[in-house]
């Protein structure tokens, strides 16, 4: 594993030892569309979705014979299975929204009206740092992963939404 996913999981593994209950909630909504109860609810991807992790989800969800279906989530996230709303932002984003407010808002909204929040932060921090160099701005990849995990850590405290890191898909 790279640094910036060893020191995110070290980082929260005491507060997701904390969390036992919320952790048991999401296996058993995530476990109802694997099918583990005998159903098949099918798995949602909003219809503005675009993309490589749009196109990758899909072929994962297919080969684990979950339904998809695509329909609008009317800003309740990009996925949908069983009650569990999903948001995926690649780090690029994640950086973005979270200076403009927007993720913020996005996530108060799911808190609010959404039993179960993901948020899926997908993409190589490296490959952001040099996107961001070769852009002309100043940031090192240590700055950005102290910023990268300040933002989940204010996430994971303000908000009832689990984060998981998923790979590059660009």
């Amino acid at each position: 594993a790279n640094t910036y996913q060893v020191s995110y999981f070290q980082i929260f593994r005491n507060y997701k030892r904390k969390q036992w209950s919320r952790s048991q909630h999401a296996s058993q909504s995530l476990g109802t569309i694997r099918g583990d109860e005998g159903l098949k609810e099918p798995l949602i991807i909003d219809s503005n979705e675009r993309g490589p992790l749009k196109d990758a989800v899909i072929r994962m969800a297919e080969k684990g014979g979950i339904p998809v279906k695509q329909q609008y989530l009317q800003g309740m996230g990009d996925y949908k299975a069983g009650n569990a709303h999903i948001e995926c932002k690649s780090i690029s984003d994640l950086f973005q929204s979270t200076y403009s407010g927007h993720l913020m808002r996005q996530l108060e909204n799911l808190d609010a009206n959404c039993e179960r929040v993901f948020l899926v932060v997908h993409g190589d921090l490296a490959k952001y740092v040099k996107m961001a160099t070769n852009q002309g701005r100043k940031i090192t990849y240590s700055k950005a992963l102290n910023q990268i995990t300040g933002v989940i850590a204010r996430i994971m405290a303000d908000f009832d939404c689990h984060v998981w890191k998923a790979k590059d898909y660009s």
